[in-house]
């Protein structure tokens, strides 16, 4: 039966696996019972003696506080609300505090219900109207009393769970020594298990590997083909032997074949180097003469492209003045526009200063108006004062009201004086602007007519020059088109060149292969001798 080696090495691995599978097993096993003492011990026997310590720590405040109250330093009030939260918290305490004994905490909860009434009667002591200081005294020793049961109590559940978490520890302890001891006795099954392997592997993989690489280093040093390895397994290493074997035979019979081949190469490539001489000096000939040809037609080609050059330069310069004339044109007609409506806004701005005349005149009337009505106001305001004097004492205070409108009235006088003289002033302003303004509307309708006519003669050059340049473009495609006839013809020869030099450099490497080609054959000969075929 033909066993493969990665059957064999599955069957390690698998055997290995096993071992792994049972040593986590089993130490998971262990595991979980240490981890089942470690929760207790963390979560019951720790915190119950940090509970016990906190119930100790909340009686000795308790009767802090009753000593204070005694002692006066602390209120009424203030004891009965420390008193109320101690409770609260010895309940709390005693609620979380967890045992295997219960019966044991019986005791002590009665203890602390005890020191609890205590602390309330000694409130209620103080709080009277007349206090008892006998009986508060005597309240405090049985507080004393109950403190020394409290603590006897909790000492006693403290050495309970000291003797719980001893034994937890102890039980931790054994089982990690367990734990640790068949781990060191999986650890040698392993190296026992590893060490088989081991063995196996040597006989059956490494002793053949060995001889197998014994028979190569044979055939790598000798140069003997007709070696045969020893086939020493029925697997893939012996198959490997007899693959090589097969492979060392078909060597041998290929170099003689390659031997035999040589021979006739060397005969081949002497005929070859004689050939290829023969055609490189004919090549060489014919590639002179088509040099010369290629020399001619390069100038002409060159003369040719200066001339398509100077055509288009001359097609794009007249293009450019064309598109130059265009833009002027343009600009030119949007200036006669800008200049039309200058025109149009100076005749609207005229008409606006008509009306402001016109209104300006009205305005002046009005003045004139305002100081008539003043003159007459002057002159009431006079014949007023004059009748107030007549009535002596009586008509004073009409007199200084009359006084006081004829003041107004020759102010108000001088201020339409002063307007009047204003708006002759606006009046004349504004027939200057007029006339100012109708001269620049005949300047700008001149423009306008001007603009006109230039755009007119603008757009005539540009057809001129379009013209000019349509026919330089014309003179440059025919002339660039006889150019591209001889650039097609000189790409011609200059391919026939090339092929005539590609010719010679193959016949070049002709001779150059032939020559190499013979001393591959040579040496391929004296290789082919060191083998034993």
């Amino acid at each position: 039966m033909k066993l493969k080696l990665a059957s064999k090495a599955i069957a390690g691995y698998i055997v290995i696996l096993l071992l792994a599978v049972l040593a986590s097993l089993l130490l998971y096993r262990s595991s979980s019972a240490i981890k089942v003492d470690v929760d207790a011990l963390t979560d019951q026997n720790l915190p119950a003696l940090n509970t016990t310590n906190d119930i100790n720590l909340a009686i000795r405040d308790s009767q802090i506080s009753a000593y204070q109250l005694y002692g006066t330093t602390l209120t009424i009030d203030q004891y009965r609300s420390e008193i109320s939260a101690n409770s609260q918290q010895l309940e709390a305490l005693l609620s979380d505090l967890v045992v295997s004994d219960v019966s044991q905490v019986r005791p002590l909860r009665s203890a602390i219900d005890q020191n609890q009434r205590s602390l309330a009667q000694l409130g209620d002591v103080m709080s009277a109207s007349s206090i008892d200081w006998d009986r508060a005294r005597q309240v405090l020793q049985e507080m004393s009393q109950n403190e020394r049961q409290i603590t006897q109590q909790v000492s006693k559940l403290s050495e309970m769970i000291k003797t719980e978490a001893s034994s937890r520890g102890h039980a931790i302890s054994e089982r990690l020594d367990q734990q640790l001891n068949m781990a060191v006795l999986l650890v040698l099954l392993v190296l026992a298990t590893l060490f088989v392997a081991a063995l196996l592997t040597k006989k059956f993989v490494s002793r053949p590997i060995l001889a197998l690489s014994g028979d190569l280093a044979n055939v790598a040093t000798h140069y003997d083909l007709t070696h045969q390895a020893k086939v020493l397994t029925n697997d893939e290493i012996g198959d490997t032997s007899k693959q090589l074997n097969a492979l060392l035979s078909s060597l041998s019979s290929a170099l003689r074949d390659v031997q035999q081949a040589a021979g006739n190469t060397q005969q081949s490539v002497s005929t070859l180097s004689t050939t290829a001489e023969t055609s490189d000096q004919q090549i060489d000939m014919m590639t002179t003469k088509i040099e010369e040809l290629v020399n001619t037609m390069t100038h002409l080609e060159q003369h040719i492209a200066a001339q398509v050059g100077r055509s288009e330069d001359a097609a794009r310069a007249a293009q450019e003045s064309a598109e130059s004339v265009e833009v002027s044109s343009q600009a030119m007609h949007r200036t006669s526009e800008s200049i039309g409506r200058l025109a149009q806004d100076v005749e609207s701005s005229a008409e606006e200063l008509m009306r402001l005349h016109e209104t300006s005149s009205n305005v002046g009337n009005v003045v004139s108006t305002i100081a008539e009505i003043a003159e007459q106001t002057n002159l009431l305001a006079l014949n007023a004062a004059i009748e107030a004097a007549r009535a002596g004492e009586s008509g004073r205070g009409f007199a200084v009201v009359a006084d006081e409108v004829r003041t107004l009235a020759t102010r108000t006088r001088q201020s339409t004086i002063e307007i009047n003289q204003m708006l002759e002033a606006l009046v004349a302003s504004v027939n200057g602007a007029v006339g100012s303004m109708q001269t620049g509307r005949d300047q700008a309708s001149q423009s306008v007519e001007l603009g006109q006519q230039m755009v007119a003669s603008l757009n005539d050059i540009r057809q001129n020059i379009l013209a000019l340049s349509e026919e330089s473009h014309l003179v440059a495609v025919e002339t660039e088109q006889a150019g591209t006839q001889v650039s097609q013809l000189s790409e011609e020869v200059q391919r026939f060149s090339a092929i005539g030099r590609a010719v010679s450099e193959d016949s070049q490497r002709i001779k150059a292969e032939a020559s190499s080609l013979h001393q591959q054959g040579s040496k391929l000969q004296a290789t082919v001798s060191k083998f034993k075929i």
